[in-house]
């Protein structure tokens, strides 16, 4: 292989589709259009790789240190004569790290939340075992480095990347509101983002406002989705909420709502917020992680405190009477993420962050 050639092996072992899958996908895509780029994937799941158009091979990655997930990346490292690992998952950080130290390759985390580094394991992750870290959001940076010792210039802001053509080509389907307004939020159903919370919110301005013109949308599958029903069904407001499950179009349902809430716990910058901006969507959300990167309170969008549901209901009263006032930050948000979140910016940035890691 010439020297100026590099050789990427993502490593994704995750079970489903979500955020940091999608942002694996844009990644590999942005660095395979490159020709002194060779990409590959090793990851676990059909449903996730099978979407991968690049060489790839499929293990089990049953452990954080599977040996035989070991064995085979091992050789297929030696085969592909691969110079730079980047595991997307914490789960995978360990195996890329005693690979990369055994076989004198560079290892390139990925990491797209804010979540505490202290304790000797993550130090070994972190600091002893990764050449450079990739992070979505200043935030995220700023953590690692008060919280670890590593080098200031190997940690990279890199924000992701939005492909407009993507969305646009998506959009060709349309959909029909069932009521005037609609709120609209989208991810993976867990505890962590905050999706109970987001309910509670709703009910509270229904009951208030005696407002019955705002129905919600909730885009996606996950572990609390029927615990989230029941809670809906609880606080008799499951009429006006439509769970419409997994869905790999989601793009309409956001090009049809007229607000996005984001009321996760914790973040990097999230996609599904981008793609809800780029479609015109008076956002509500949570300082999680760097949201506040991208949002200024009461010029992009409005932020709430996670857990206040009296905020939420404040909230969505705001833009449900003020139309102007929700197109206005709609507009103000979207201008300002299409100039902070280019493909092109991404895909440069990548591949130049990784040249000085391997250079280094």
């Amino acid at each position: 292989m010439p020297l100026d050639q590099i050789s990427i092996l993502f490593l994704l072992s995750a079970r489903d589709w979500g955020g940091n899958e999608k942002w694996t996908l844009m990644a590999s895509q942005a660095l395979a259009s490159f020709p002194d780029c060779q990409v590959h994937l090793a990851y676990r799941k059909e449903s996730v790789g099978g979407r991968f158009a690049i060489p790839r091979i499929r293990l089990p990655f049953a452990t954080v240190f599977d040996i035989i997930t070991y064995y085979r990346l091992y050789k297929y490292i030696k085969a592909n004569r691969i110079n730079v690992l980047l595991p997307t998952k914490r789960k995978d950080y360990l195996i890329a790290g005693l690979l990369a130290r055994r076989l004198g390759i560079k290892n390139i985390l990925r990491l797209g939340i804010v979540r505490s580094m202290r304790g000797s394991y993550h130090k070994l992750l972190y600091a002893k075992l990764a050449d450079g870290i990739v992070v979505n959001a200043s935030r995220i940076r700023q953590t690692l480095l008060r919280e670890i010792w590593f080098q200031p210039e190997r940690i990279r802001v890199i924000y992701n990347g939005f492909d407009t053509a993507v969305v646009d080509a998506a959009l060709e389907v349309q959909i029909t509101k069932p009521l005037p307004l609609m709120l609209c939020s989208m991810g993976r159903v867990t505890s962590r983002k905050g999706f109970d919370f987001l309910i509670h919110g709703f009910a509270e301005f229904l009951h208030k406002y005696k407002y019955r013109e705002l129905g919600l949308w909730i885009v996606g599958d996950g572990n609390d989705l029927e615990d989230c029903k029941s809670l809906a069904k609880k606080l008799e407001v499951e009429h006006l909420i439509w769970f419409t499950g997994f869905q790999s179009n989601p793009y309409p349902y956001l090009a049809a709502s007229d607000i996005f809430a984001l009321l996760s716990k914790n973040e990097g910058i999230s996609n599904a917020l981008l793609e809800a901006i780029y479609t015109n969507n008076a956002i509500i959300t949570t300082r999680a992680g760097g949201t506040g990167e991208l949002i200024t309170h009461n010029v992009d969008g409005l932020f709430v405190d996670h857990g206040d549901v009296n905020q939420v209901c404040e909230a969505l009263h705001e833009l449900c009477s003020k139309p102007e006032l929700r197109q206005q930050m709609a507009s103000s948000a979207r201008a300002k993420m299409l100039d902070m979140f280019s493909i092109s910016r991404m895909q440069t940035d990548l591949r130049d962050f990784i040249r000085e890691i391997l250079g280094s």
